[in-house]
Formats: structure tokens, C-alpha cells, sequence
């Protein structure tokens, strides 16, 4: 009975599936109803998926479970979840007041609940980042320059891979500072800036906007090859389903009947 009922579930899982595809490849034609319904369906799915991955492995783990079997007494666990809970609060009331007048001065209440709300978002971003600095740090050009400075045979071309890669990554600064100069260097600036100052910008400026057009073209490139074989990969697995439900004979006939 349950590999009967397992077996309905499955067939009932590819139908479902088979016509959300259909309805997303509507859009090929118009924007309708269908094809936006399945983009909710869709969305919705992944979310409660990730909340249900969320509670399951970090909070219920990590935060639930030693809140009940040891109480608040323990600070590394009360404070999280202290933090957590003013920045799911101030999520909220940001939310519920979306709509309202942005201009109109928030309540000294709000607005404190905001600040602390972000406290917690704040100490997130300054540990990550400190972490990835401390990793690039103690994990990259600590055991470069250990190495450089060793005295030996190798000692010259392990300097000279590293002069490289400082070469490198001094070009990735600049083409990186091109795009943001290219972005927001206002173009009054440029007009009342010194005439080398103003070249300088602007063949600053050309680099970085030909290296953002580069960034954008791969990007899609390698965008539209993912969607692909993502597609080619939904369209095998279709087949291969379709085979084992009683629509398939019927098709087979009608390629037949075809000539195809």
C-alpha cells in the first residue's frame, strides 16, 4: 500500500511539475496569468524550503534546543537570539509600514527599534568581512612572503610568481576603481577638473566601462549556458517520466500514424 501510494505521488509530482513548466514557457509568447503563477508557485517553494533547511539545521540545533535544556542563563545564546528576534521585529514593522509617507518623521520607539534591529546585521557584516581580511591575510600572502624569504634556489622564482601576482591583483584594483569611476564620476567633475586630471578620468572612465560591458557579456554568457542545460536536463527527465505513465503508448502511436 505505502509503494502504491509513493508511486501515485511521484506520477502526481510529474504532472504537476510537466504543467508549471508549461505554464513558465507561456511566457515565452505574452506575460500572462499562467506563467506568473507558476514564478509565485515557484518562488514560494524555494522559501519555504529554505526556512524549513533554516529551522531545522541552525535554529533548532543551535538556538532552540540549548535555550530549553539550559534556560537564558548562557550569554553566547540569549544575546543571538535577543538580536535575532529585534531584527525579525523591526523587519516587520518596516514592512508594515511600507506604505506609508517616507517623509513623515518616525516615532523615537521605531526608530530605536531600527538601530538595534541593525545591530545585529552590523556585527554579521563586521565579522565576515574581518574574517575573509584575517583569511586572505594568514591564508594567502603570510605563507607567500614565508616562503619568498626563504633562503634557497627556489627563492627568485617564488619571488618572481609573487611580484606576478601583486602585479596582478594591482590590475584588478584598477579596473575595478574604472568601473566605479565610469559609474559615479559625475560628469561636471570631469568638465571642472585640471586638463591631465580630466584625461586621466576619462580614459579611466572608457576602461572601465568597456571592462563592465566584458563583465556583463560573460555573465549573460555564462547565464544562458546554465539555463540551458538546465533545460535539456528538465526536458530528459519529462521524457524519461513520460515513459512510464500510459500516455506514452498513445504517443508512440501517433508518431507512427504520423510517420514521424
Amino acid at each position: 500500500m505505502t509503494e502504491a501510494l509513493a508511486a501515485q505521488l511521484d506520477t502526481a509530482g510529474f504532472w504537476i511539475s510537466f504543467l508549471l513548466a508549461l505554464f513558465t514557457f507561456s511566457a515565452i509568447l505574452r506575460d500572462n496569468v499562467l506563467s506568473r503563477l507558476a514564478q509565485h508557485i515557484f518562488v514560494g517553494a524555494a522559501l519555504g524550503y529554505l526556512a524549513v533547511l533554516l529551522v531545522q539545521n541552525v535554529l533548532r540545533p543551535r538556538l532552540i534546543t540549548p535555550l530549553v535544556q539550559h534556560g537564558p542563563g548562557n550569554i553566547w545564546i540569549t544575546v543571538p537570539a535577543v538580536l535575532g528576534v529585534l531584527l525579525l521585529l523591526a523587519a516587520i514593522d518596516r514592512s508594515i509600514q511600507q506604505g506609508d509617507n517616507a517623509e513623515r518623521l518616525q516615532p523615537l520607539g521605531r526608530r530605536l527599534l531600527y538601530g538595534l534591529g541593525m545591530l545585529g546585521v552590523a556585527i554579521l557584516l563586521g565579522v565576515g568581512i574581518s574574517t575573509t581580511v584575517l583569511g586572505a591575510l594568514q591564508g594567502t600572502l603570510a605563507p607567500q612572503f614565508a616562503r619568498v624569504a626563504q633562503s634557497g634556489p627556489a627563492a627568485s622564482g617564488l619571488a618572481a610568481a609573487l611580484w606576478v601576482q601583486i602585479a596582478v591583483v594591482v590590475l584588478m584594483l584598477f579596473v575595478t576603481t574604472g568601473v566605479l569611476v565610469h559609474l559615479y564620476v559625475a560628469p561636471r567633475l570631469l568638465e571642472t577638473a585640471h586638463p591631465v586630471v580630466q584625461v586621466g578620468l576619462r580614459f579611466w572612465s572608457w576602461l572601465g566601462k568597456r571592462v563592465l560591458w566584458l563583465s556583463a557579456g560573460l555573465l549573460f554568457a555564462r547565464l544562458i549556458l546554465s539555463r540551458v542545460s538546465l533545460l535539456g536536463a528538465q526536458i530528459d527527465y519529462f521524457a524519461q517520466m513520460l515513459r512510464a505513465t500510459p500516455l506514452w503508448p498513445a504517443i508512440v502511436a501517433l508518431r507512427h500514424m504520423l510517420g514521424l
